[in-house]
């Protein structure tokens, strides 16, 4: 670490002091985060540990341990600014510098997103078989309702008004359904697999682009709330919380397809689903690196991704015990090279951060809840949002990268 980082820790840990309030709390100290008031870290100074993230991941003293040591000097009187603060405030710091976009193709994939938008969702769909029906009157094909309910999600409409674009988009359908065909569409089961199988399939195309991913989990939230009776006689924090479900995904660092999905309850842990989501991306991927945080540390998931021939960049826990009896070899081997190559991990896990950028692109364009009710829909309609992220992702590419997608061999 250089003195240029160090002093950069400091004036940010001066500037915790001063305008935030440092506690004491037994034999720690709260320090408040300096992005959310709400979030709180706790210091040992005595062993010189931080639960900040930091702290964790580079094992250095942070902001959060220097605004301690600020608030401890200053025990009685005010503290004077320390000269090398000073002098670092009133250097101006050399500008981080990010290459431009090209930013004709960006504007010609937004100009025609939703024409190609259509039509590269009615080739994915095309495969897609309808089951045989015995009785009843005839239904749409599951070509057609797919078309229709990744559609409905990709222009954010309710589905009554999504009908307009639904009709001008007739020439990708065998027959326009009703808006209630399509309601009832997402809460079949049967389209819970498609659905997976057509996002797998809308990342293929990038498969020679992408060898670095990225795993992670988010909330979707919905217009239901937790009810009243279960809060009130098991936790009554939870009576006026909403119910979600919690999307699993796997994302390439370069383009921010998602190549794998799992959807589960909000209570789904978040490390159980670490191995299908490698394994699914190892169908169609070659896995060069995986990333993720230290939610996701054991040895069966470092394990996952070097019997794939990746390289695990996860983050250790802050109790990571490398001696202990039930660690496996690669355990151990992950945790030394963690410890002593700290810089050369950290550029490394630094691509994880794609993920939230792909959580907060699919959030941005097609909304941060759902409008259905029921749990199937529910992750139906989340699904569909994940399928039209990646189809977007795929015109960028499109246009950016030259590519010329064919899903099917027969297309």
């Amino acid at each position: 670490m250089t003195i240029e980082n160090t002093i950069a820790r400091r004036t940010k840990g001066y500037d915790l002091y001063m305008n935030h309030n440092v506690k004491q709390s037994g034999n720690f100290y709260l320090v408040p985060s300096a992005s959310s008031r709400a979030k709180v870290y706790k210091v040992d100074t005595a062993n010189g540990r931080c639960t900040c993230s930091d702290f964790n991941i580079r094992k250095i003293k942070c902001k959060h341990l220097y605004a301690v040591e600020f608030s401890l000097e200053n025990a009685a009187t005010p503290l004077p600014v320390p000269a090398e603060i000073a002098a670092h405030k009133t250097r101006s710091p050399k500008r981080t510098t990010y290459a431009q976009p090209n930013w004709s193709a960006y504007h010609k994939s937004q100009v025609f997103e939703k024409a190609q938008f259509r039509f590269l969702l009615h080739q994915l769909c095309q495969n897609i078989e309808t089951p045989p029906q015995e009785t009843g009157r005839p239904r749409c094909t599951f070509a057609d309702l797919l078309f229709a309910m990744t559609y409905k999600v990709y222009s954010c409409f309710s589905s009554r008004r999504f009908m307009t674009d639904l009709r001008d988009a007739e020439k990708f359908l065998t027959k326009v359904p009703h808006y209630n065909t399509v309601i009832n569409a997402f809460g079949f089961a049967e389209m819970t697999s498609c659905l997976q199988y057509l996002i797998e399939m809308s990342s293929l195309p990038l498969a020679g682009i992408e060898a670095d991913f990225a795993i992670d989990s988010t909330g979707i939230s919905s217009n239901r709330f937790v009810q009243w009776n279960t809060a009130k006689h098991k936790d009554p924090k939870l009576q006026n919380l909403r119910h979600w479900v919690k999307l699993h995904l796997c994302t390439g660092t370069l383009t921010n397809t998602v190549t794998a999905v799992e959807i589960t309850d909000r209570f789904g842990g978040d490390s159980t689903e670490f191995i299908p989501l490698v394994r699914k991306t190892a169908q169609n991927f070659a896995i060069r690196e995986m990333s993720a945080d230290a939610a996701y540390s054991s040895g069966a998931n470092y394990q996952a991704v070097v019997d794939h021939g990746g390289m695990p960049y996860i983050a250790m826990k802050a109790n990571t015990n490398p001696t202990h009896g039930h660690a496996s070899q690669v355990y151990k081997n992950m945790y030394h090279f963690y410890s002593l190559n700290q810089e050369k991990f950290v550029s490394h896990y630094g691509k994880r951060g794609n993920v939230e950028t792909t959580f907060s692109m699919i959030k941005a364009k097609f909304g941060s809840a759902v409008r259905s009710k029921t749990e199937v829909s529910q992750i139906n309609e989340v699904l569909c949002k994940v399928l039209a992220h990646n189809i977007c992702v795929l015109i960028t590419s499109i246009h950016e990268l030259g590519l010329k997608p064919k899903f099917w061999n027969e297309m």
